[in-house]
Formats: C-alpha cells, structure tokens, sequence
C-alpha cells in the first residue's frame, strides 16, 4: 500500500475592518520528510486569488471578507487535491490535510520529477502577471497588417487599430477579456476593396485572444495545468534577460484549457524571466476542424481543416510592467486551400484620453464596442505620410 502524505497547513490570518481583507499565511510540508512542498497550488475556488509556494513550502496571499463561504483548493504534482472552505481554514487555524498521492509506475515518477521544475515556474508566473503586467486601464495604438489569399485572389490591407482595455491584467476570465476589451479600426489601407465577406472581417478578435497573460483559456490557467505535459526545453538569454524555454502539450485541448472548443492538437513554447517570472514570448501551433478560432467569426464550415501558428512577444513598459509588443499569426484551412497572414505591432501605449496618431482628444481608453467588419475609409493624405518607424516612440502618458 502507498505510503500516505500528510501535508500540514500553518494557517494565520489577520483582520482589518477598513479593508474587509483576511489574510492567509502559511507553509506547505511534507509531514514524512519534514521538507517543504515548493510550487503546491493554493486558491479560491472560481476565482483568481491565491499563490504558489515558494521553495520553502510558504505561501501567502488576501482574500475578501465576502469569500468567508468560498472554497479553497490545495494541490500539488504527484497529490489528489482536497478542497475546504476558507471558513474551515480559518476556524481550524492549524489543520493538518491528507493527501493521497496518485499511483505512478517508475517511468512516470521520473517524468513527473524532471518537470516538476517547469510546473511550478508556470505557476508562479501566472500568479504574478497583475504584478508584472499594466494593471490599470490602458490603450494599445497597433499598426495591423493581415493578407488574405486563396488560389484565384489575394487580398493585402494595412490598418491602424486602437485596442483598449478597461481593466488592465487583473482579471484574466474569459467574461472580463472579453467586456473590458474593444477596439476600433482608425485607419484602412487596403490594396483593393474586399471582394467577399469574409476578407472584410476584422481579424482583431483572433489575436487579442492569443495574448495569454490576459486570457485564461491557455497553459497559465493554473487550475488546468495538469491537462498539459511540460517540461524545461532551454536556459537562454533573451532580450537581454536570462530566461527559461518551456515546452507544452496539451493533452485534451478544450475551452478551459486551450481557449477553442475545437481543437485536435495544442501545443507550443513559453519563455519566462528567470528573475520576475514574466512571460515574454509564446508560440503555438494548433489543429482544429471549422474556422472558428481564439474568437468571434461570421463565417464558420465545420468541416474544414484549418492549422494555425502564432507568436506572441512581450516589451517591458515602464515601471517594470510589460505590455504587448507583438503578434504573428499565421492561419492556413487546408480544405479550401486559402490562408491568412497577420502581424500586429503594438505602436506605443497610453492611458489617458488621447489619441496618439492625431494629436486629438478623441479616443477614451474605454470603447464600448469592437469593430467587426472593417469600412474604414482610406485616407490618402494620411498613408501618404505614415512611417511605420515614425510611430514607434517612446511611451505617451
């Protein structure tokens, strides 16, 4: 018979009738071996307060008053969960939890030990993108080029988009993405008026869905992380940070994990700072049937077979927050024989009501709606003028 693990749990808690906050503080450890239990996963039930252990087994972290009735799950690589309310911790205040470990053959023991490592960065990194992301409202002014062709026709359009974002990256649910997200087209190049619907459609909701550290349908979502097999690919350096390269593979992609009911295959690479845990760049490579994808689409066939890969990279701002920089994304429907190519470059940021382009006060950093379909009209005078280049300048506050 297995040998049970008892994972004790230092409970401590503090009150302030101002900031209606509790605090939870305590260590994870191995009652066995008396060591502490690194990266275990501890949170509210549905929501999205809670951490990650640190190397010495502790963890702390605020919960709301109002949570008292809510659940709080514990888990760990290698352990069945258990799940209490914040109530029982509280009242308990020192509680010892049992948990069963699940049942491994040697093989699968030296898998889980080699990538327990690449779990547990995930973990913190996910934990700690409000605090290394804007965490306030802010508005992305983006030069956006997509081309679209199939065997007869090739469609090419350059356009300049504001994006913008109510919350900030604090609330990474699929409902908050998407209400707090809107975007508006202000400028329109295309090479030739769009011949079908479809090469009309604004391609803005499939990219603002692949930055991952504002979603949550993706290998961040800490409470599906065990749906993928990850492992520590490299150690290099990258825009100047040493970094760590993680492979994912999702083994059963669906919404809550892959973001796209959908898909037959998901996997890709993450790169994470080795000293603040941000993400800076990620890249996928997915399968799926229909052409539904990251997104709203008008125009769906459920039978063809599409393949996509993106490319997401990340910049810091200021401050030590990071923001968008840049998507790649390439799309190809392999029954129809047509794709689409699209490159998204964040120009700069702002967060006050001005539109950098124009100089005007015009654009809030809260549009209540997303343009679709794009009828922008073309204004010669202002591509006659436009440098990519020219508008990649320093951030405006």
């Amino acid at each position: 018979m297995k040998d049970k693990i008892i994972l004790f749990i230092f409970i401590c808690f503090s009150y302030s009738g101002l900031s209606q906050n509790l605090e939870l503080k305590g260590k994870i450890i191995n009652s066995k071996s008396g060591k502490p239990i690194e990266f275990a996963n501890i949170g509210v039930v549905n929501s999205f307060v809670g951490a990650a252990t640190d190397f010495n087994g502790e963890f702390s972290f605020e919960i709301y008053n109002k949570m008292l009735k809510n659940q709080v799950k514990i888990s760990a690589i290698g352990y069945k969960p258990k799940i209490f309310t914040v109530n029982e911790l509280i009242e308990n205040k020192s509680i010892i939890i049992k948990l069963e470990p699940t049942t491994y053959d040697i093989s699968e023991v030296n898998i889980e030990k080699e990538s327990k490592l690449a779990y547990g960065i995930l973990k913190v990194a996910a934990n700690n993108i409000s605090n290394n992301y804007l965490d306030y409202p802010y508005g992305y002014n983006c030069y956006l080029y997509s081309k679209y062709k199939n065997i007869s026709n090739e469609y090419i359009n350059e356009s300049i988009v504001l994006l913008t974002d109510s919350c900030g990256y604090v609330n990474r649910s699929f409902l908050n993405a998407f209400d707090a997200r809107n975007y508006i087209i202000k400028q329109s190049n295309p090479n030739k008026p769009p011949i079908t619907f479809e090469q009309g459609l604004s391609v803005m909701d499939k990219l603002i869905n692949l930055d991952v550290v504002r979603v949550i349908g993706n290998v961040l979502n800490t409470s599906v992380i065990n749906d993928f097999s990850i492992s520590i690919k490299d150690n290099i350096i990258f825009d100047g940070d040493s970094s760590w390269v993680i492979s994912y593979k999702c083994k059963n992609p669906n919404m809550s994990n892959a973001g796209d009911p959908n898909l037959s295959s998901y996997n890709g690479e993450i790169i994470i700072n080795k000293n603040n845990y941000a993400v800076l760049k990620n890249s996928i490579q997915a399968q799926r049937e229909g052409v539904f994808i990251h997104g709203n689409s008008f125009v769906s066939n459920s039978k063809d077979k599409i393949s996509y890969n993106a490319e997401v990279c990340y910049k810091k701002y200021k401050n030590n927050k990071y923001r968008l920089y840049t998507i790649d994304y390439l799309e190809k429907n392999h029954s129809n024989k047509s794709e689409c190519k699209t490159f998204l470059n964040v120009l700069n940021v702002t967060h006050k009501a001005i539109d950098n382009l124009t100089s005007e006060r015009f654009y809030k950093t809260n549009l209540k709606s997303r343009q679709y379909f794009n009828n922008t009209n073309y204004d010669k005078d202002f591509w006659n003028s436009f440098s990519l280049d020219k508008y990649i300048k320093e951030p405006i506050h």
